[in-house]
């Protein structure tokens, strides 16, 4: 069986005067919106459904398929209120239905607020249950219309991903590493899924679960290559090795308990953290065929644009297996839009109105980080306002971005990269010989055949954060960027800009501006970006120019 739709009264975010409406795909469910909009509530929700007991299976780590409504939301004290409605409409598949779901499949919750084990004392009285910060928030199941009355979850199974599974290890001292006994099989499918995501050559030798006090719901999952072991893992190996094994346990489940086996839920809180643009695509087409071939969904909450571009590219009428739930708020109440198109996902994103003209024909431009988006943002709004793209989110290096663009060229013909201003320094057959086998070719190098674009830099040779930061060393207190309305609401002036006090003495020339740069309120930064842009000797005309041309080019394409 699987969850077709579900609908929220008065619990959180969502209104008490009418329900709100959230449709599943059969197989896949991406949860999109701004922040504040009930996301994590509808994960709360669908956590609470149901559970396995142990002794009929377990993930593969060892934990329960159990989601505690205290993993994804805690009670907020005085705010949440009781007598909240919650409906869970579920359909039978090739599955079958769990026992004691309602006839019609709509399976009730209440929300109620109950006394913790141990109440909170203060001046020797425990505080009253609604003021008690340690007062559990909870979703009952309504016993009406059930077969059996009861209150009890329904024996299904759920897991949660929250983003305590981000806990970095290098970060801690706790942390305990252990080699786990995998079926051959589990392995296998592992280490070809993560070689593939990641686009990693070395060959998994063995998988090992990671904890740590610090983090007590972190359950890390780290290779072993014959390069590095477990805890040399970075963050997104970690990230994406434990939705790996979450998917594959829900795999080995089916196995075990065969024919009994009536699908479950795997709910993944912000997806992409951590993964680069091209990992984000490649696990949403790993998790969708494991999920439709096992017979189990997933449900993911996402920022990402290029994530839910890559799943919009599979989203129609005719296909009732995925579905992009985006939130809104419309004078003050969450509204659901069921599929919407991209450009009216963009334009919300980004707080714009939507084009009614707007369609799926912008070009990708993937940059390596944030300060690079914000400089080439900033040069669109100056020079090209006229060319819309869609931002690629992620961080990556340049050198990954050139692997990329060299070993999938096909998946990016409606895309440009561009580079940061450093990285034009590099010797020019270093970056030839990363894309042999690529349409980007070297600024330098002529474009010949009608799907060839250029490679681009962004203005400048030195990092950018080091030009800024020696852009303004040399202005005085008297520059007019002080005036501006950003900069006066900040109370930033030249001593405040420039204050180093507190930056780390053993960092390097550029590790210093970029520390300087980073802890900067966004507002500052553009600000920043757009005077020195306008006032600095930054040799913008190359680039716009070389811009508009490959623009041209790959908008065919997009």
């Amino acid at each position: 069986m699987h969850i077709e739709s579900l609908s929220i009264k008065g619990i959180r975010a969502f209104p008490r005067q009418n329900d709100v409406t959230v449709e599943l795909g059969e197989v896949f469910t991406a949860i999109a919106g701004l922040n504040g909009t009930g996301k994590s509530t509808v994960l709360a929700v669908l956590g609470n459904v149901g559970n396995l007991k142990k002794g009929t299976g377990a993930h593969l780590n060892g934990d329960p398929f159990r989601v505690e409504l205290s993993e994804i939301i805690k009670y907020d004290v005085g705010r949440d209120l009781t007598g909240g409605k919650a409906e869970v409409k579920f359909v039978t598949d090739n599955n079958g239905m769990v026992e004691n779901i309602p006839a019609n499949g709509v399976l009730g919750f209440r929300s109620s607020i109950h006394p913790a084990n141990e109440p909170t004392v203060k001046k020797d009285k425990p505080l009253k249950l609604r003021e008690d910060p340690r007062s559990r928030f909870r979703l009952i199941p309504e016993r009406k219309n059930r077969p059996i009355p009861s209150e009890a979850k329904l024996e299904w199974p759920t897991y949660y991903l929250g983003l305590s599974r981000l806990y970095p290890v290098g970060e801690t001292e706790d942390y305990s590493a252990k080699s786990s006994k995998w079926e051959k099989e589990v392995l296998q499918e592992y280490n070809s899924a993560y070689r593939k995501i990641l686009d990693i050559r070395q060959h998994v030798r063995d998988l090992g679960l990671i904890t740590s006090e610090s983090a007590a719901r972190k359950k890390g999952a780290g290779v072993t290559t014959d390069q590095y072991g477990v805890v040399a893992n970075s963050a997104g190996q970690d990230n994406l090795g434990q939705i790996l094994l979450a998917a594959l346990s829900f795999k080995a489940l089916k196995k075990t308990v065969g024919k009994d086996f009536k699908g479950g839920i795997l709910l993944i809180d912000e997806i992409e953290a951590t993964l680069h643009p091209l990992a984000q695509s490649r696990l949403f087409d790993f998790l969708y065929r494991i999920a439709k071939d096992t017979g189990f969904q997933v449900v993911c909450t996402t920022h990402s644009l290029s994530l839910l571009q890559r799943i919009s590219e599979n989203v129609h009428r005719q296909n009732p297996t995925l579905k992009i739930s985006y939130f809104r708020r419309v004078a003050g109440e969450i509204e659901v839009d069921s599929n919407p198109s991209m450009a009216a996902i963009e334009a919300d994103m980004n707080k714009q109105i939507l084009d009614p003209d707007a369609g799926y024909s912008y070009p990708r431009v993937f940059m390596e980080d944030d300060v690079a988006r914000l400089v080439f943002q900033s040069i669109q709004e100056m020079h090209f306002p006229d060319l819309p793209v869609r931002l690629v989110d992620g961080h990556i290096g340049w050198t990954a971005l050139l692997t990329m663009a060299n070993e999938f060229s096909p998946e990016l013909s409606g895309s440009l990269i561009i580079l940061d201003p450093d990285v034009s320094v590099e010797d020019k057959e270093k970056i030839d010989s990363k894309l042999e086998k690529s349409v980007f070719k070297h600024p330098e190098d002529e474009v010949i055949r009608p799907e060839d674009r250029n490679l681009l830099f962004l203005p400048g040779t030195e990092p950018i954060e080091k030009m800024l930061f020696e852009f303004y060393k040399q202005e005085d207190e008297d520059c007019e960027i002080y005036r501006a309305e950003d900069m006066r609401h900040f109370q930033v002036d030249y001593q405040t800009l420039m204050n180093d006090d507190k930056m780390p003495k053993n960092l390097d020339e550029i590790k210093q501006a970029k520390w300087w740069f980073d802890f900067k309120p966004d507002a500052v930064k553009r600000e920043l970006v757009k005077f020195w842009l306008s006032n600095a000797d930054v040799p913008t005309e190359a680039f716009v120019e070389l811009f508009r041309k490959n623009y041209n080019i790959v908008k065919r394409f997009a």
